[in-house]
């Protein structure tokens, strides 16, 4: 089993990618995984790590959202 090491900078990159890419405003956002919006931002820039259950929430939709495109 090979592991995969990611830094707090990466995923925030990822995350605001994922954001701008998905048209969301940052108070929606926030709204979504149960955040204030200062939060997104350190999270965006690296300064702040994702909460465990804020991670489980993006994992458990990107599974779902993979489920569905294969079912279509």
């Amino acid at each position: 089993m090979k592991v995969i090491l990611v830094d707090a900078k990466y995923f925030g990159q990822f995350l605001k990618s994922t954001r701008k890419t998905l048209r969301l405003k940052v108070t929606d956002y926030a709204k979504m995984f149960g955040m204030t919006r200062r939060q997104i931002f350190k999270i965006e820039n690296g300064k702040m790590l994702v909460p465990e259950g804020v991670l489980e929430k993006i994992i458990t939709n990107g599974i779902a959202m993979i489920l569905c495109k294969r079912r279509k």
